[in-house]
């Protein structure tokens, strides 16, 4: 399925072609533990933290949450969330995008509207999808499992 029903082609693309809009996300209150099984069942390495209108207030990784577990034992995702996140827009040049987490050596960026409200996430993994259909000669689309 090309991702937003078309393929990428020769044009200038936004951070929405590339971005996964079924993001899993808690809430500062939410322990460590939810955290981590959250990672496991979905096989993901970052939760945004949103508040009750689910706009962005903190990111977790999975190396947050290691190194936290040795800490820290169960607590609330509050006391070990990064609070100062990087995001992008929906309409963001997707290039722009890439390059930042290039320069930043960022593994995401959470992406959110104009009203700070989460709306998806752009990972590195998205990009390698691209990379890797682009270095097959195939074409650029979203399959259907990655969104």
């Amino acid at each position: 399925m090309p991702l937003g029903g078309h393929t990428l082609t020769k044009r200038r693309h936004t951070v929405r072609d590339l971005m996964s809009t079924s993001v899993i996300f808690l809430r500062e209150t939410d322990h460590l533990s939810q955290a981590l099984r959250e990672m496991t069942l979905a096989a993901v390495r970052h939760l945004p933290i949103v508040d009750e209108h689910r706009k962005l207030v903190g990111l977790v990784s999975s190396h947050d949450l290691v190194a936290a577990v040795e800490r820290e034992g169960d607590g609330a995702l509050a006391s070990l969330m990064s609070r100062e996140v990087t995001t992008v827009t929906p309409d963001a040049p997707a290039a722009d995008a890439v390059g930042l987490m290039i320069d930043q050596k960022f593994n995401c960026l959470p992406v959110v509207s104009k009203t700070g409200e989460l709306v998806g996430i752009l990972t590195a993994t998205d990009f390698l999808v691209v990379a890797q259909q682009a270095l097959n000669g195939a074409p650029i689309e979203r399959l259907p499992t990655e969104v």
